[in-house]
């Protein structure tokens, strides 16, 4: 025998109030997410991570929440736990260079190297101009040893953004490795150039000079700077150059200011048997012992 079967027809109030309540839901969700994100972007933590935590605990999987919450926590040290949530936020948008991008630098923290180039090659496969990602990229190939592919990635950030004087001041250093001191000038001048003030480029190109005997050189750019390291190299060159004076007052000043280093020690030293003085400087000297 056939059993005829009829439908249970809902009322059509009681379906429109369960629509209406889901779309609220998804819309309070969506806007907890909105003001989730506000707060991070303007430096609110403690409440982006109370709602970040909160949607997490509701079971929903957005990418965002996922990856920004991992960032968070990889400010805080949190390195293994922010890795499983950026990992999280990449199984549920696979295409997600930012996210990626976060894992290739978490990874290199966690001394991972290789899977952090990986990572970091994906950014780029996804994204072909994004800058940050050639940057970071060129920074984990140097800690792999990979110097000429460094120089490749951190030439490619210079073609994206050539007025980044970092960028510049990077390449010099990765050319002073690889054996290349006259092109690596070229680079830290440039960066000196683009960024007057930028005191690695500073001391850096100064020490080449320095290194070469082009002692003057040196002292051009060691005026632009008043670091202690830069005033210290200072003071090398002027003892160098044999200005007596010049050494004597820049002696005073760096006294004045208790600058103590390993440049300023071996100066002092090599200057008491260059002039038969008495250069010193007790707090120097206790600090180095």
């Amino acid at each position: 025998n056939l059993v005829n079967t009829f439908p249970v027809m809902l009322d059509l109030n009681e379906i429109r109030e369960n629509i209406d309540t889901n779309i609220r839901n998804e819309i309070s969700i969506e806007e907890k997410i909105n003001q989730a994100i506000t707060y991070h972007l303007q430096g609110n933590i403690t409440e982006a991570t109370k709602l970040y935590k909160f949607i997490i605990s509701k079971g929903y999987n957005d990418p965002r929440v996922f990856s920004n919450y991992g960032v968070i926590l990889k400010s805080l040290g949190q390195l293994k736990e922010a890795e499983l949530l950026i990992r999280k936020a990449i199984k549920y948008k696979t295409d997600f260079a930012d996210a990626y991008y976060n894992l290739g630098n978490i990874l290199h923290e966690l001394g991972k190297l290789e899977e952090a180039e990986l990572s970091i090659r994906k950014v780029i496969e996804l994204k072909s101009n994004y800058t940050e990602a050639y940057a970071n990229l060129a920074k984990i190939l140097q800690d792999l040893g990979k110097l000429k592919e460094a120089e490749l990635s951190i030439r490619k950030v210079i073609e994206l953004k050539p007025n980044l004087s970092i960028a510049h001041y990077h390449l010099g250093m990765i050319l002073i490795n690889l054996g290349n001191p006259q092109e690596a000038e070229v680079s830290l001048s440039k960066a000196i150039e683009l960024e007057p003030n930028l005191t690695s480029a500073i001391e850096e190109l100064a020490r080449r000079f320095y290194l070469d005997r082009k002692y003057d050189l040196a002292i051009k750019y060691l005026r632009r700077d008043n670091s202690d390291n830069c005033q210290s190299l200072y003071l090398g060159c002027l003892l160098c150059l044999d200005k007596k004076r010049e050494f004597e007052q820049k002696y005073k000043e760096l006294s004045s200011r208790k600058i103590c280093n390993a440049d300023m020690s071996g100066i002092i030293e090599h200057s008491n048997i260059i002039y038969e003085n008495n250069f010193d400087s007790d707090f120097c000297n206790d600090a180095i012992q």
